[in-house]
C-alpha cells in the first residue's frame, strides 16, 4: 500500500480524489485551513479558511475528528468546531505546563 493510500484509509477517505484539511498554525497569530486533494498524479490545495486565533504565536494543534484545539504563548487554547467552522470555545485560566498545554486527548462526546 502506498502512502497516499495509507493516508486516505487513517482518514477515512475513500480515495485521494476526495479531500482532507491540512491545519497550519503561524507565528502571526493566525490558524490557516487548507483543503487538499490530488487529481491525477498532481496534489491541489486551496485555501478553505483562516482565523487571528490568537494575541501570540499559535505554538501547538491538537485534532480530532470534529475539533481543533490551537496553543499559544498568549496562554490560551482555544477550540474550534470543524463541522461549523466557528469557535466551540477557549480555555482561558489551566494550570497546565505552558510549553505543552494538550494534557488531555481530544474525544467527541
Amino acid at each position: 500500500m502506498d502512502v497516499t493510500s495509507r493516508l486516505a484509509k487513517r482518514h477515512g477517505i475513500a480515495s485521494m480524489e476526495e479531500s482532507i484539511e491540512l491545519l497550519v498554525g503561524c507565528y502571526e497569530q493566525v490558524l490557516f485551513g487548507y483543503r487538499v486533494h490530488r487529481e491525477g498524479e498532481q496534489w491541489l490545495s486551496s485555501a478553505d479558511f483562516t482565523h487571528h486565533a490568537h494575541t501570540a504565536s499559535v505554538s501547538v494543534l491538537a485534532v480530532n475528528n470534529r475539533f481543533v484545539a490551537t496553543g499559544s504563548r498568549d496562554e490560551s487554547i482555544q477550540i474550534y468546531d470543524m463541522k461549523k467552522k466557528g469557535e466551540h470555545g477557549a480555555l482561558l485560566h489551566h494550570n497546565e505546563d505552558k510549553s505543552c498545554p494538550f494534557p488531555f486527548i481530544l474525544q467527541e462526546s
